[in-house]
């Protein structure tokens, strides 16, 4: 796999405004930490 190609698929990544804000509120609601953290670096990944 090649470093480049995967950087710059991930600095193309995007979540719309009301998938994000749907990720958000399930970061808030969910309980399971790990869930929590796969949630928060998605959303981190597209902002």
């Amino acid at each position: 796999v090649e470093r480049k190609g995967i950087m710059s698929a991930m600095l193309d990544y995007s979540r719309s405004r009301e998938q994000l804000d749907e990720l958000r509120a399930a970061h808030r609601r969910t309980r399971d930490k790990r869930e929590a953290d796969r949630i928060k670096a998605v959303v981190a990944l597209a902002t």
